[in-house]
């Protein structure tokens, strides 16, 4: 499957932690109140983005403002 002509990614992210993949990884090391956050956070975000009653607009200003010409 390839992507929408013109289509707007997005990514959520909470930076590097020191067990990143690696071998060091424990469930005991799980924040899962901090997992809970994020995961109703993304939730939420997609319901509203899939409830729109338009397309998602690009606004261009963001810190990668001007690198795109289209």
């Amino acid at each position: 499957m390839t992507a929408a002509p013109r289509a707007i990614g997005s990514g959520f992210t909470t930076g590097l932690h020191p067990d990143y993949h690696a071998n060091t990884v424990e469930v005991s090391k799980i924040e899962f109140d901090k997992l809970a956050r994020i995961t109703q956070l993304v939730y939420e975000t997609g319901v509203r983005i899939a409830n729109l009653d338009h397309a998602p607009v690009r606004d261009n200003k963001g810190p990668r403002a001007g690198r795109h010409t289209e």
